[in-house]
């Protein structure tokens, strides 16, 4: 009997110290306070302390905004207003990436560029409608501009975009003199399909961006420089002059795809400088089910310049506003269009 209370007694005082221990680790809860609003507070605030890597590039001091907007939380009555009030610290990030998204599925961003679009919808549909525009999933598709192929792309997500299809229509211009990318209005997805349509591109591998991720308590503790590749794809690539038209709606993961076109040879960028948001963000969410963002890596270019706040710059760019969407003109494709035909000259 002596046997089983000692054994007893020591598996209770291991069973203590592993809750003394998970009390004290960099991921353990949030205290709870018994105010599910300054609860969710206090945790958001924290992952954001945690894993957020732009604090120190965007010179924001994270301790004042807690401190500042947190006896503003302990008077809010809903969540509606919780949000709100999160959205207004949140704000000075000009962050595209933090964002929430409600139960009911609307969308609150925390940031909106004021910067307008390069192109117009139905601008762009009316220019391409006398050259058959082959279009799928209501996505991506392509035409002939003369002897140029077009190909615009309007998102990398899952279920919009295929490879395989993309791989067979590919097929069709491997005889053409030039072509035209279009991706001025693709706000990112799934990276994996972006890189392999750059694959199509590339002759060789090479190093076209960089990254690291937060990875200690520390605002300026990151994991060691990692590289991103561009591989060749395909029993053929495309070595002849490629437009790739861009623009401040390219976002993310697109941005990446503009990362490895940018180091092809063959590639010139027209247009205006991309949206400056890459984030890899991991996604969270308060007590009544609201989602929310918080990215967790910084992006470089092959050049080593930062993506956030910065974008990437256009090698001719081409001024566009209000009027010319009006009088029915899109001069990013013009000039792109005149471009190839001088490279096929």
């Amino acid at each position: 009997m002596k046997n089983i209370l000692t054994t007893f007694f020591s598996l209770c005082c291991l069973f203590i110290l592993f809750l003394f221990i998970a009390s004290c680790s960099e991921d353990s809860p949030v205290q709870k306070t018994g105010n599910n609003y300054v609860d969710d507070f206090e945790t958001l605030w924290n992952n954001f302390d945690r894993i957020y890597p732009y604090f120190i590039y965007k010179n924001i001091n994270w301790q004042s905004l807690h401190d500042q907007y947190k006896p503003e939380i302990e008077n809010v009555t809903n969540y509606d207003q919780l949000v709100e009030k999160l959205i207004q610290m949140l704000a000075p990030l000009k962050d595209k990436h933090v964002d929430f998204t409600r139960p009911d599925g609307s969308w609150k961003p925390t940031y909106i560029s004021s910067k307008k679009p390069n192109w117009d919808y139905s601008v762009l549909y009316n220019f391409l409608l006398p050259y058959d525009l082959k279009i799928f999933n209501d996505n991506w598709g392509y035409c002939f501009i003369d002897s140029i192929p077009y190909i615009v792309i309007g998102s990398w997500m899952n279920g919009t975009f295929d490879v395989q299809k993309f791989d067979e229509i590919f097929e069709l211009f491997m005889e053409s003199p030039a072509m035209i990318v279009d991706v001025r209005m693709n706000g990112g997805g799934n990276e994996n399909l972006a890189i392999q349509v750059a694959g199509r591109y590339a002759t060789e591998k090479k190093v076209v961006e960089y990254y690291h991720l937060r990875n200690g308590p520390g605002h300026d503790d990151f994991t060691q420089l990692s590289s991103k590749f561009c591989v060749p794809r395909g029993d053929w690539q495309f070595t002849k002059p490629v437009a790739l038209l861009i623009g401040s709606t390219c976002l993310s993961s697109n941005e990446s795809f503009i990362c490895q076109m940018k180091e092809q040879s063959n590639v010139t960028l027209i247009g205006d400088t991309t949206g400056a948001s890459t984030a890899n963000p991991s996604t969270y969410q308060l007590s009544d089910g609201t989602k929310y963002r918080v990215p967790r890596w910084i992006a470089y270019t092959a050049q080593m310049k930062v993506i956030e706040w910065n974008g990437i710059e256009p090698e001719i760019l081409i001024h566009v506003d209000e009027n010319d969407f009006s009088n029915g003109r899109d001069p990013v494709l013009e000039n792109a269009i005149e471009w190839a035909k001088n490279q096929v000259k």
